[in-house]
């Protein structure tokens, strides 16, 4: 079969040009035998869906090059997105299903596909090939976790409880729904990078090779990962979403955060290929590496630092290695260390799976020894399991201006802050024209969660107080000719307000308290027509951004709230926030749901189910923890992928001694 390469966008048709079908044929002889042969091969089925794709190419990626290539099996789909490829029985499990859907595919729900795309599927969930697939696939890639843990972090961050490995266009609900709509916006991004990224395809990555299509595929669906929370936010998992609006919401959140370019694409498809594989000391040394820095002036920084002795470099009996965690920072000249300072140190407390402690800052933190492929397992305080993988660039000799210039140019996002504001800024002239010694090493390193626990943040302003059950029932003021009122909501003012307001010692308590009834107060010129509060009557969530107001009376930050009801019901709002103390206003209902208590330990844990999409922004999911007779705000941070740049003991020394700041050494 002949595939016209010039129809297709360069991307992609770099990595369709050079798949092909295996033809044979066979000569004559004298003889015949017709013993039957044993089987060969077994029937792997499948199917290619955003909607059921018809003729897209299909083949099980036996070296994983984002290609199907000569003597891989391989098929094209049907109608309804099905195809059987001839498998070696030894090969089932064991590789990549990729399906490139070219121009002359087409899509049963969405029609002739304009731009060509690739999807993929991890070896141990073949059945179908999807966008959702491919965000798994991809989340694997990034961090060596295995399908079921990439997928339980994908639907996390993403708020979707469909199963991703399923077939979503055979479901009615909700749910399936909204895993249609992301698998739709996937693809819409996907396309709309490949647009951005095309004159890349041919150029040199920063390891030296060729840049191919299926490079930038895979530099996409990385930052696709990245990108959840804002695709969720935009709408990608409305289920009502029409296509059209996808695809605006897709160019939108592209135009702004997609942050790769022709020109800094090939730093990710480079350090994607150079794997740190050194291996092991036969003599373990002491080690460190910098996870941020943060460097205003002399006077104001701040970086933590991963550091292992000799000993803690050496696995114990279990196997895994050891490490401390160490910050330090200055403000306004003054600098503190980590742990010795009440106000720099930590103070959230976790469950362990066994019981609720505040993990103290010289906590001793394990991790497994890099393998082949550069990852890593690392338990945090004991309750924090990651997975990473880690890329290496020696940058001896190397000007220390040029390296924080590059680092300040990486452009994918790390949970600590933006890359453009890492270290100090090279324009100042600080850092001169000053190189890195022998043996500097810059680390390149992705993250991903494996399990977070359940937190909260063990501070007495971190508690949940309430209302009284008059003013928590909320209603309309009415005043008589002195401006007094009977009614309670009419009685809290800014002066009295806190002697009003008081904890609450239990769950049942804050159901009780937060029913969703608003104190309702008359329009005003600087209010508007609408000035209800809601704030002695639902309880946050969290706050996210959103437009900017027509109202100055009101912020552009909004806040997600929630009122119980009957039944284990409750209800969300989408509140503004007043200007002048933040004070949530004129709430609006945005979706129902349920919550759960639960036995954690010494505590009981509220959970939320149901949480709307307006949540997507938080990077945690909110629980209430009660514990000791108080009730807290909690949270489980979302399983959310981190990328990060790590001088390593050598480089931050020497970065350090540049600067030349009072306090400013590991």
């Amino acid at each position: 079969m002949k595939v016209h390469s010039s129809k297709l966008n360069p991307i992609v048709a770099a990595i369709i040009g050079g798949a092909g079908l295996l033809s044979a044929c066979g000569g004559g002889g004298n003889s015949v035998d017709t013993t039957p042969a044993a089987p060969t091969t077994v029937d792997l089925k499948t199917a290619v869906i955003d909607g059921p794709i018809r003729n897209a190419l299909v083949c099980l990626d036996k070296n994983d090059d984002g290609a199907c290539d000569a003597g891989e099996p391989s098929a094209r789909t049907a109608a309804d997105g099905s195809a059987t490829l001839q498998v070696d029985p030894a090969d089932i499990g064991k590789f990549t299903v990729l399906a490139l859907v070219g121009t002359d595919a087409v899509d049963g729900a969405y029609g002739p596909v304009t731009v060509p795309f690739a999807l993929r599927a991890p070896a141990d969930h073949a059945s179908v090939v999807s966008p959702l697939t491919t965000l798994v696939r991809a989340q694997m890639d990034a961090s060596g976790s295995s399908s079921t843990e990439a997928a339980q972090a994908v639907q996390d961050v993403a708020g979707i409880s469909a199963p991703l490995f399923a077939d979503y266009n055979q479901g009615t609900d909700d749910g399936a729904k909204a895993a249609a709509s992301l698998a739709r916006f996937l693809v819409l991004a996907k396309q709309e990078a490949a647009g951005v990224l095309a004159a890349a395809v041919g150029t040199r990555d920063s390891s030296g090779a060729t840049i191919t299509g299926a490079d930038l595929e895979r530099a996409v669906e990385l930052r696709l990962i990245d990108l959840i929370p804002s695709i969720v936010n935009a709408g990608a998992t409305d289920p009502n979403a029409t296509p059209a609006a996808l695809l605006s919401s897709a160019q939108t959140v592209l135009a702004a955060e997609l942050m790769l370019t022709a020109a800094n694409v090939g730093s990710v498809v480079g350090l994607a290929k150079q794997v740190d594989t050194t291996p092991a000391a036969a003599t373990p040394t002491a080690g460190a590496s910098m996870e941020w820095f943060r460097y205003t002036d002399g006077d104001n920084w701040y970086f933590p630092v991963f550091e292992s002795t000799a000993a803690q470099n050496a696995p114990d009996a279990s196997g895994k290695t050891h490490f401390t965690d160490k910050r330090k920072q200055a403000v306004g000249g003054v600098v503190t260390v980590w742990g010795a300072d009440a106000a720099f140190t930590n103070t959230a407390a976790y469950f362990d799976g066994t019981q609720w402690f505040v993990c103290p800052t010289d906590f001793v933190h394990a991790s497994t020894p890099r393998d082949a492929a550069g990852r890593s397992e690392s338990f945090y305080c004991g309750a924090f399991h990651s997975k990473s993988q880690r890329s290496m660039r020696d940058i001896s000799g190397l000007k220390m201006a040029d390296i924080v210039s590059d680092i300040r140019a990486y452009p994918l996002p790390s949970t600590a802050g933006a890359f453009t504001q890492w270290g100090p800024d090279p324009a100042t002239g600080v850092l001169g024209n000053a190189v890195f010694p022998a043996g500097s090493k810059l680390f390149y390193q992705t993250t991903t969660p494996i399990a977070n626990p359940d937190a909260y943040n063990a501070v007495a302003t971190n508690t949940v107080g309430a209302y009284g059950a008059e003013i928590a029932a909320g209603g309309t003021p009415v005043y008589d000719a002195n401006g007094v009122t009977a009614t309670a909501c009419g009685q809290v003012t800014t002066a009295n307000a806190a002697s009003l307001f008081h904890d609450i010692q239990t769950l049942d308590d804050l159901v009780a308290r937060y029913p969703g009834k608003p104190c309702i107060f008359g329009a005003s010129a600087s209010a508007g027509p609408r000035n209800d509060w809601w704030g002695q009557s639902t309880i946050s969530i969290g706050d996210v951004s959103g437009p900017a107001p027509a109202n100055p009376y009101y912020r552009s930050t909004r806040t997600v709230r929630a009122g119980f009801g009957a039944g284990n019901s409750l209800t969300y709002y989408d509140c503004a926030r007043r200007a002048s103390d933040g004070s949530p206003r004129n709430c609006d209902p945005i979706g129902t749901g349920t919550y759960a208590i639960e036995t954690v330990g010494d505590a009981r844990v509220m959970r939320l189910a149901g949480v709307p999409a307006a949540a997507a922004q938080l990077n945690y999911n909110r629980i209430f923890v009660e514990r000791g007779g108080k009730v807290y705000f909690g949270f489980r941070t979302k399983l959310t992928v981190n990328h990060s740049v790590r001088p390593n003991a050598e480089a931050t020394d020497a970065l350090f001694t540049q600067l030349a700041q009072p306090g400013l050494s590991r």
